[in-house]
C-alpha cells in the first residue's frame, strides 16, 4: 500500500468521531468496569438522520453494562463479522440506562452500525478519553461552534449546561452543515431555537431549493480574537493531523498545509491586530 492509501485507510477509521483524539478515559467514571472489555448491548431504537447518516439508542444486555460516561468520551463500537470503531457519545451523559450514537457510512464497519435495527446486538468498550473541561466554564459565557457531525460529540456538553443553565454565564451554539437536508437532531435543534437562554445560529453551506430562513455561508474553521495586544485563534474543525493528511490526498503534499500553520503560528506569536 502507498502512502496516500495508508493515509486515506486512517482517515475512514476515524471519519465518524469527529473530536477523537488520544487520550486515558476518566478513572471517575465506570471504575468498576474495565473499559478494554467489550460488553453487550442492544439497540432498541434506530432512525435515519439523512441518507448515509443513522443514530440508534443501545441499552446494555446484562447487569455487566454500564451507561457511564462523561461529555467528550468516546465508545468503541463492535459489530460481529465486521469489526470495530470509535465512535462519540451523543446522549445525555445524567441518562444511566441508555446510550445514544450517530454514525456516517463511511466503510464496512460504518455500514454495519447505519443497518441497525431494533433487537440487534453490538459489543461496546470504554469509555475512553479525557473529558471536555465543563466545570472550568462555570460562571462564564460559552460558545460552542461544530459543523456536521461535529455536534453529536458536543451534544452532552449542551445537555449538560442546559440542565445546569444557572451556572454559566450567556450560552451559544454555532453549527453549520452542507445543505438543510445535512442537518441532525433536526427536532432538537427547533426545541433549543425556542429557548431564550441560549442563543442558536444555524448555517448551511447551500440551501439550493429547500423552504430555508436560516443563514448560507461557508463556516470558518478558524476564528481570531484580538484582546489586551494578544491574538487567540481558536480551530473549530476536526484534528490537526486529519487536516494534515487531507492536504496530502488534495496536492501530494503536506506543503500547503505547512506553509499555512506557519503562517498561522506567526500571526498569533505577533501583537498587533492584521488583516
Amino acid at each position: 500500500m502507498d502512502k496516500k492509501g495508508f493515509i486515506a485507510n486512517i482517515l475512514e477509521f476515524f471519519s465518524n468521531d469527529s473530536s477523537c483524539r488520544c487520550g486515558s478515559s476518566d478513572s471517575s467514571v465506570s471504575s468498576l468496569h474495565d473499559p478494554m472489555v467489550p460488553v453487550p448491548f442492544t439497540v432498541i431504537e434506530a432512525w435515519e438522520e439523512y441518507p448515509g447518516c443513522n443514530t440508534f439508542i443501545v441499552k446494555p444486555k446484562d447487569a455487566q453494562g454500564s451507561c457511564d460516561f462523561k461529555p467528550g468520551q468516546f465508545h468503541m463500537i463492535y459489530k460481529f463479522g465486521c469489526g470495530e470503531i470509535p465512535i462519540s457519545n451523543c446522549s445525555d451523559s445524567g441518562d444511566t440506562e441508555n446510550l445514544i450514537f450517530t454514525v456516517m457510512n463511511v466503510g464496512e464497519v460504518s455500514a454495519s452500525l447505519c443497518a441497525l435495527k431494533k433487537g440487534d446486538q453490538i459489543d461496546l468498550r470504554g469509555p475512553f478519553r479525557s473529558v471536555w473541561p465543563i466545570e472550568q466554564a462555570k460562571g462564564k459565557d460559552v460558545v460552542i461552534v461544530s459543523g456536521g457531525l461535529g455536534l453529536p460529540p458536543v451534544r452532552p456538553v449542551i445537555y449538560h449546561i442546559l440542565k445546569n443553565r444557572a451556572d454559566f454565564g450567556n450560552v451559544s451554539l454555532l453549527h453549520g452543515a452542507r445543505t438543510p437536508d445535512h442537518l441532525v437532531y433536526t427536532d432538537e435543534l427547533k426545541q433549543w431555537a425556542k429557548r431564550e437562554d441560549l442563543h442558536l445560529a444555524l448555517t448551511v453551506d447551500d440551501a439550493g431549493e429547500a423552504d430555508w430562513n436560516g443563514n448560507v455561508g461557508l463556516n470558518s474553521l478558524v476564528m481570531f480574537v484580538h484582546s489586551l495586544n494578544k491574538n487567540d485563534g481558536i480551530i473549530a474543525g476536526e484534528g490537526l493531523w486529519r487536516w494534515r493528511a487531507q492536504s496530502y490526498l488534495n496536492d501530494n503534499s503536506f506543503e500547503n498545509f505547512d506553509n499555512f500553520i506557519g503562517a498561522l503560528i506567526q500571526f498569533l506569536a505577533s501583537n498587533n491586530l492584521k488583516s
